[in-house]
């Protein structure tokens, strides 16, 4: 195939990818209002439970696993779900535990919420702090701090304070 070729295979698919999302962003903004938008200082708490981690059995520094969420409120009633991409960054042998550097999206009903959190991964007891560095839909370009909580191995606590949202 020349160059000929491909560079007009290229404008043809580019052209198709183009007008199917331009197709796409028509209905969907006749079809679906937009969700309401975080106000700056809002805070939330979601109750996360881990399901299907794949943290390796003998943790070594590098290693990366995931971790999917299943995410409600204080009544139990579902919230949406996040999954959470993880790296162990060293592993702490006072605290027997990898210390790791996660992202995290939690899918809620408003649009996703991105985290990033540096923390021991299974510490019964403890909270640590980590950042909200973005999110979609009503959460896009929201920005402020999470407080994570772990009262057992599978249940997380997660306090979002949110500080900014970018408004339009």
């Amino acid at each position: 195939m020349d160059i000929e070729q491909t560079s007009s295979r290229r404008s043809a698919l580019s052209k198709v990818v183009a007008g199917g999302l331009g197709l796409v962003a028509v209905s969907a903004g006749s079809a679906v209002a937009s969700p309401r938008r975080a106000a700056a200082g809002e805070s939330l708490t979601i109750y996360a439970t881990r399901e299907g981690l794949t943290l390796p059995s003998l943790p070594t520094a590098g290693m990366g696993f995931s971790t999917q969420l299943k995410l409600t409120d204080d009544t139990g009633d579902s919230l949406g779900d996040g999954s959470a991409s993880i790296m162990i960054v060293s592993v702490d042998r006072i605290l027997s535990t990898p210390l790791v550097l996660g992202t995290v999206v939690l899918r809620l009903p408003r649009g996703e919420l991105h985290l990033q959190i540096y923390c021991p991964f299974i510490a019964p007891g403890r909270t640590q702090t980590g950042a909200i560095i973005g999110g979609t839909g009503g959460y896009r370009s929201a920005v402020g701090e999470v407080t994570r909580t772990t009262p057992n191995n599978t249940d997380i606590t997660l306090e979002l304070a949110i500080d900014c949202v970018g408004t339009e």
